[in-house]
This record gives structure tokens, sequence and C-alpha cells, in this order.
């Protein structure tokens, strides 16, 4: 097989994710790759001294109990405000503004099975405490609502405004992020959203209701923003044996980690503070965060595709893969259409409306589930779901094994058919207008464990269906219609609930489009367990016909 050109100039700064060349920059001048890294951190530390100065104010209000409704903007909090914007802008600069390397058209295809590495371990401990980090600030909502609504004296309905701006919030994140980690690079994207997420801390600060809500809504930007470039990342430096294990459990662990921490943190910090301090937990935390993310390499495939042949092979070489082979592929450029085309689009339409379905029944329905079981006059309804939400645990831990040992396809039709049973469950003892029982207890264990193990498994598998030019992308599509679904449920199921039977009505809707769609997907999809990317992914087409065959086998 034909090598590629080796002396494409890098220098040894692949680990950092920034190139090492100079960059031409018009007006501004040539600019190298360490002045754009020094540019980074610049912006970080403009950004970590705003949101310190918010804490100034905070801390003046000690004496009334940490309460700011009503204050005005201090001057602090004004300067502090201005910083943060500036040092976003210039990290945004240096981000948009990096080098980038000659496109070419080829792709990696590793002949020997590699093994876990300690680079892999130290990757995956960073991604894992990531997701945590980044679950968390959203779960947090839950815990701050009820002392934000005694503060500002809210209704309910003024309060759902919160939740309901970072999970769309959240939607837009995933898009926007998946895309442009599949323009400028994986890490440089991770940064950025760690940024503007240590930059949402202020919410705690903020003197207003509708401040916090707009601040929120940045905060789930940063939190959809993530997901879509670790699932990515993780599925193009994982062995290939072990890459939906990897994949799918760092997925489980930083879901089950940022729910235990949310609630840990606000047991901790609530009883002796206030709710603010949740959210100002963000600085620490993401500064910590952007100082373990010097140990996340650029993507080798992301790198290769750039034409920084030097720098893949070297990354690669720190996971124990030295025996490579450089074969034509696909092109490496990569639009937002190329996966709403060919047989690409069927994997997006089905596998979106599997998230949005999903995203529906967890924030349309689920939240529900207290209330309609009191009306049903349950005994001890909270004890019942906190019971049915131990069980996410081994639900999550389900779905690594089912994805791992059976059938990554085959799993997530099977959670969607489940999915698909308890709702119709719902709807008939709904219908039948039946009062509490051992049957109603197991729906709600049933639902909540079928609906943990597809969160758990549905990016995962994404990541594996497209190609490096558009995977990122891809990703964030499926996990945006997952947010807009659950952006969708809560208002839905508003509007209907006061009509009769109406969450029976709502949940045998939701069963019949689960049901259809994971008929679709079972149809659709293709199986990627135990599979190269290459073969997955469709990008074959430019092996020769013997390392097609194989790869295929």
């Amino acid at each position: 097989m034909e090598a590629l050109n080796a002396g494409n100039g890098m220098s040894d700064l692949h680990h950092s994710g920034w190139q090492g060349r100079s960059l031409s920059m018009g007006r501004f001048g040539t600019v190298s790759a360490r002045g754009m890294r020094i540019a980074f951190l610049v912006g970080s530390a403009f950004v970590s001294v705003g949101v310190a100065l918010q804490v100034v104010d905070i801390v003046k209000a000690r004496s009334t109990g940490y309460r700011l409704a009503g204050m005005g903007m201090s001057t602090e909090m004004i300067v502090g405000m201005c910083f943060i914007g500036a040092g976003i802008a210039v990290a945004l600069l240096a981000l948009l503004r990096q080098p980038r390397g000659r496109q070419v058209d080829i792709h990696l295809v590793r002949r020997e099975e590699e093994r876990l590495t300690s680079a892999h371990w130290k990757l995956l401990s960073v991604l894992v405490f990531g997701l945590v980090i980044d679950t968390m600030k959203p779960l947090t909502l839950g815990f701050v609502i009820p002392g934000m609504r005694d503060e500002y004296g809210l209704s309910v309905s003024t309060a759902a405004q919160f939740p309901l701006v970072a999970l769309a919030g959240t939607a837009i994140g995933s898009l926007l992020f998946g895309h442009l980690a599949d323009r400028v690079g994986r890490l440089p994207t991770i940064q950025l959203a760690v940024l503007i997420f240590i930059a949402t801390s202020i919410c705690g600060a903020m003197p207003g209701f509708y401040y916090n809500v707009a601040t929120c809504g940045f905060m789930g930007l940063s939190a959809g923003g993530m997901l879509p470039i670790v699932f990515s990342l993780i599925s193009e430096v994982a062995p290939q044996r072990r890459r939906t294990l990897l994949t799918v459990g760092v997925g489980a662990l930083g879901g089950i980690g940022g729910y235990v921490a949310a609630s840990n943190a606000a047991a901790l910090i609530i009883p002796h503070s206030s709710w603010r301090f949740l959210w100002l937990i963000g600085l620490p935390t993401g500064l910590i965060l952007l100082v373990f993310a010097r140990a996340i390499p650029e993507s080798p495939r992301y790198l290769l595709q750039q034409g920084r042949a030097d720098e893949a092979k070297a990354t690669l070489a720190r996971f124990g893969v030295t025996d490579i082979v450089e074969a034509p592929g696909a092109p490496p450029e990569g639009r937002i259409r190329d996966i709403f085309s060919g047989e690409y689009a069927r994997r997006t339409i089905s596998l979106s409306a599997y998230a949005a379905l999903w995203g529906f029944t967890t924030f349309g329905l689920i939240i529900w589930l207290p209330t309609e079981l009191r009306d049903a006059h349950v005994a001890s309804a909270d004890g019942v779901l906190a019971q049915a939400s131990l069980l996410a645990v081994p639900g999550a831990l389900a779905c690594v094994f089912l994805y791992n040992m059976w059938s990554t396809k085959g799993s997530l039709v099977f959670f969607g058919l489940l999915t698909s049973l308890t709702l119709a469950g719902f709807a008939v003892w709904s219908t039948v207008q039946g009062h509490g029982g051992w049957y109603l207890s197991i729906l709600a264990v049933m639902l909540l464990l079928a609906t943990t193990a597809i969160n758990a498994g549905l990016m995962p598998y994404a990541a594996e269906v497209y190609p490096t030019r558009v995977r990122s992308t891809a990703v964030g599509v499926v996990a945006g219609a997952g947010k807009l679904g659950g952006v969708a449920g809560p208002i839905v199921t508003a509007v209907a609930l006061p009509n009769a039977d109406g969450f029976g009505k709502i949940a045998a809707g939701v069963a019949v489009g689960m049901l259809a769609i994971s008929a679709i997907v079972a149809w659709v999809a293709v199986e990627t367990r135990g599979k190269p990317l290459e073969v997955t992914t469709g990008e074959t087409d430019g092996l020769v016909a013997a390392e097609a065959v194989a790869l295929a086998e």
C-alpha cells in the first residue's frame, strides 16, 4: 500500500491539540500555533477572573442568607462580565483561527488488534470525569429550583421556564459543538465547551430570575456540546474489540456519576449556605477539567484527514498501535447535508426519531409519574420511584453487558420495545381507571430501567455508524433530537393532562411511536459489535478487495 508523504512539517504539539505550523491571519499577521495556545490560556484566565469577581456580591450578602433578589448589578459584577465576554472572545479566536493541514483522501486501517494501554486508561479516566462534571450541572436544576422559587417568589409555571431553557440550550449545543468538532478538531472544541461551562457558573450570582434563565441557557449549550465529542473521540481511539464496551461504559459511568455528584453536592452545600453555590462550584470543577484536558489527545482519524500523518501516527503509537495501513478512502470534507443523504439519511432519521421519543418519554412522562401514582392512591409513591430509580445503575450495567456481549443493534431494538411495552401498560391502567397495585410499581421500574439503558447506549452507537468527517456532527444531531423531544414532552404533557385520561392517551401514542421506530431501527441499523469503524461506517469502498473482505469478516 502506498504510503503518505510524511514530511508535513508538523511539530510535536499533537498532544495539546494545536498544530505546530505558523498561521497567516490576514491583517492579524502570522501567528504560530503556540501563540494560539497562549491566546486560549489568556482567554481562560480572563473568564476565571470574571467568575471570581461575581463571588464578591455573594460574600457581601452573607448576612441576608445569600439572598440577592432585587439587587442591582454591582460594579464587580459588570466588570466581571466584561472579563468573561473578552475571555470567551479570545478563546474562540484561538479555536477558530488555528492552522489546518492539507486535507487528503485517506483513512487508517489498523492491521493488528490493539490492547488497552496506560494511555487508554488515562484518556478514559479524564473523559469519565468530564462527563460526570458535564452531567452534574443540568442535574442540579432539580435541586436549585426550590430555593430559587422561595427567593424570587415564583409560581410553578414560571419556574418551569428554567429547566426548559436549559434543555433547549443542550439541544443547540449538541448541534453546534458537534459540527464544530468536525471542522476544527475534537480537543479544541472540548476545551471551548469547558470554558463556557466555567463562565456559566455566574448563574449563582445573578440577582434576577431571568438573568438566571439566560445563563442557564448557555450552561445547556456547553453541557450539550460535550456529549457528541466525547463519544466520537472514544470510538476513534478505542481498540476495535473493546470499542463498544468502552463507549457505552463511559456513558453509563458518566451519567451515574453525574447524578451522584449532583445529589451529594446539594446535600452538602444547600443546608449550610444557599442554592447559589451549587452553580459556583462550576468554577473549580471546570478549571480542574480544563487542566486534565491536556491529557486528551486529538483524534488520530481527524489528524489524518487534516493531512497530519506524522501526528496521527505518533498519537496511535501512544495507544500501542504501530502497524497500520494507509488506504484510499472517503473524501474528508464533511458537510451537514452528508448525514441526510444516501445510506446515512435512513440512519440519521431513524436514530433521531428514536432519540426524540426517548427524550419525550424521559422528560414528558417520567417526571409526571409521581403525580399519577399519588392520584392512583399508591401508598408511598415517592418510595416506589426512589426504589425504581435505584435500578438506573443495574439498567445501565445491563445495557453495557448486552451491547458488548450480544448486539448493539439488538440492544437498541430490545430496550425500545421494552419502553413501548411499559408505556402501553400505563395506557391500559389509565384507561380502566385502575388504582395502585404491584403491577404499577413493576411498570415504573421497567420504564426507568429501559430509558436509562437507552440513555447509556444510543449516543455511543451513533458514534460508530458515521464516518470521521461527520461523526461528531451526526452524534450532535441525534443528541439534539433527544433534547428537542425532552423540550416538547413537558409542554405537550402539561396541556394534555387536565383532559380525561390525558396521561394514558399520551402514553399510548408514544408507545405506538416507539414500537414503530424500533421496527425501523431493526431494519435500517447496522451491527457494530466487534467490527472496524471502516465497516460500520460504510467506508470500505476505498480499500483493496482483499482487505475489505477481511474487515467485513
